[in-house]
């Protein structure tokens, strides 16, 4: 969509002038996946390693690997390996992130439980559920709905 593109724009503009950043190369990264732009991703991710900011825990070379043997399923299952290798090296993680990592690959109730912990925590990455695809499949769950009412509230 075209609200897609200018917040890629954005961000890839914000990327040249502060590359060093990677909160802005992780939000370029999911900018990437909500559109489904894998090549984009993988792009990203050797883009990142090229600027000398790799991410603790597996490279694009096997984030390249898993996309090819097991497509969308693949990337989260790398995207779940990342994100344990971050906190493992004392690195914050969004537990909205990692809910989004679960109900990609098909744990509603652990996606659940961790944006219940996320709306205690005020985690502002709460913002994408109205907008970022990874929630379709939690759209139709009442406890989905029950959250975005209190989200509203608060």
């Amino acid at each position: 969509s075209g609200r897609h593109e200018a917040a890629r724009d954005r961000v890839a503009a914000a990327l040249a002038r502060y590359s060093e950043e990677s909160r802005l190369w992780d939000e370029a990264e999911r900018l990437a996946v909500s559109q489904g732009d894998w090549r984009g991703v993988i792009r990203l991710r050797q883009e990142r390693e090229d600027a000398g900011l790799p991410s603790p825990g597996p490279d694009s070379e096997a984030l390249e690997a898993a996309l090819r043997e097991d497509g969308v399923e693949g990337y989260w299952h790398w995207k779940a390996e990342e994100l344990a290798a971050r906190e493992a090296a004392g690195s914050p993680v969004s537990t909205v992130e990692r809910a989004s990592v679960a109900a990609a690959l098909g744990d509603r109730d652990e996606a659940m439980a961790l944006l219940e912990e996320a709306r205690q925590n005020r985690d502002p990455r709460l913002l994408s559920l109205r907008t970022d695809p990874v929630w379709d499949a939690l759209r139709q769950d009442r406890r989905f709905q029950t959250l975005l009412r209190a989200l509203a509230r608060d």
